[in-house]
């Protein structure tokens, strides 16, 4: 298929590769939503505030290393998570640092401020520190299947300082949560693939 492609007039192979790469992010988006990845939303009323409660797993084709290279990449974050526009580091230390996130969605506009704690290929701890969430805490665990699958799990708390309908909330979590496992998964396998090629 390669060859036929090369062999079309320019204009043609420039339309050619869009519509292919329209269908692979359909596919994603698809392959996300009939569930690949593994998650469960509700309200959790044993936290203050009554957060959302988010939960998630999925299966990566990849190495832990691989999946904490990109896991823990602030520049990555924008191509991974929908809601995220811009992410900075904006104070760090050993096995921590403070991130700056604007988030939008929909019609809204946050800022979020993190503090992530790190310890190396296991565990991502997150906890608000300032910005328009009145909670967002959340931890990534990555538990090694064999040298080269690993099973990431996520959880996470999330309420704005604003009210938004509860319906509203739900739905953009619902569409938004497997985008993001699936987002994951395909960027780690992808880094994997790239380094065998290269190695």
């Amino acid at each position: 298929m390669t060859h036929t492609i090369l062999c079309l007039p320019k204009r043609v192979r420039t339309l050619m590769i869009v519509l292919i790469g329209a269908i692979s992010l359909t596919a994603v988006a698809a392959e996300a939503q009939s569930g690949t990845a593994e998650f469960e939303i509700r309200k959790d009323s044993s936290r203050p505030h009554n957060p959302y409660y988010v939960r998630g797993k999925v299966i990566i084709a990849a190495p832990r290393e691989q999946v904490w290279s990109v896991l823990t990449d602030c520049s990555a974050l924008t191509d991974i998570v929908p809601q995220i526009k811009s992410c900075d580091v904006e104070q760090k230390g050993e096995h921590w640092d403070i991130r700056r996130h604007k988030l939008k969605s929909g019609l809204f506009n946050v800022t979020s401020v993190l503090r992530s704690d790190y310890v190396h290929l296991e565990k991502v701890t997150m906890r608000r520190v300032a910005g328009g969430m009145k909670v967002h805490d959340g931890v990534w665990t990555l538990n090694p299947v064999s040298a080269d699958v690993t099973e990431l799990h996520y959880e996470a708390w999330s309420k704005p300082n604003f009210w938004v309908p509860d319906w509203m909330i739900n739905k953009i979590m619902r569409k938004d949560v497997p985008i993001i496992l699936a987002n994951l998964r395909v960027a780690a396998e992808h880094a994997q693939r790239t380094q065998l090629s290269h190695g």
